[in-house]
């Protein structure tokens, strides 16, 4: 089994109920998914993604990789809230 990293949007299955009342998704019931899932592969991670937002319906995603948002941060040399270097680094 490998990591994957899956990241993604959803709207809550509360919001899907409103939305077949009401005709809209109040802005309430829309959430953020970044997990890392062990599986075999990217079809099986999103698999189980899909299994863990418990009847909520993908917006945007899911996107599936195998480095995380932070791992592309650094490589990219975003940079960096303070306080939260490595502790190698000295503090002077």
């Amino acid at each position: 089994m490998k990591s994957f990293y899956v990241e993604g949007l959803f709207v809550t299955q509360k919001g899907i109920q409103n939305a077949r009342q009401r005709g809209e998704i109040p802005s309430g019931n829309f959430e953020i998914y970044t997990k890392t899932v062990w599986a075999l592969d990217a079809d099986d991670a999103i698999r189980i993604a899909t299994q863990d937002i418990h009847g909520g319906e993908w917006m945007d995603g899911p996107k599936v990789s195998n480095s995380s948002e932070e791992k592309r941060m650094r490589d990219f040399g975003a940079p960096e809230l303070p306080g939260l270097r490595d502790s190698k680094h000295k503090k002077r």
